[in-house]
Order: structure tokens, then sequence, then C-alpha cells
């Protein structure tokens, strides 16, 4: 695998801490930002993106 996947969870809870519902995946950085950030400025969302690389895989987290 030479390409970093980004893969896109969405959804929203009462209190903002239930699961995420998987939504897709892309390989284009732009869009998973563009995801990441919609997310972020909803209390209530359980969104989040996962980034998958070659050697690592984690949670996307940008402190602001």
């Amino acid at each position: 695998m030479t390409e970093t996947w980004y893969v896109l969870y969405g959804g929203t809870s009462v209190d903002g801490r239930g699961p995420g519902i998987y939504v897709g995946r892309t390989t284009d950085e732009k869009v998973a930002l563009e995801h990441y950030h919609k997310c972020r400025k909803d209390p209530y969302s359980t969104g989040y993106v996962l980034v998958y690389m070659d050697d690592k895989a984690y949670r996307m987290y940008i402190s602001e």
C-alpha cells in the first residue's frame, strides 16, 4: 500500500459519546479534513477520521 487511506465515520448522539458510523473512505486528504472539521463543529457528533498508512494507523486529531 503506497497511498494513505482515510476512513470516515459520522453520526450524532444526545451527548456526543455514542459510536461512530462508517460513512465512507477516501485517499483525498482535503475530503478527510473537511469531514474532520465538520464533525468537530458539531458538539453532538460521534464522527471521526481514521488514517491508515504503510507503517501506522491512527485517529486524526488536530489541536486547535
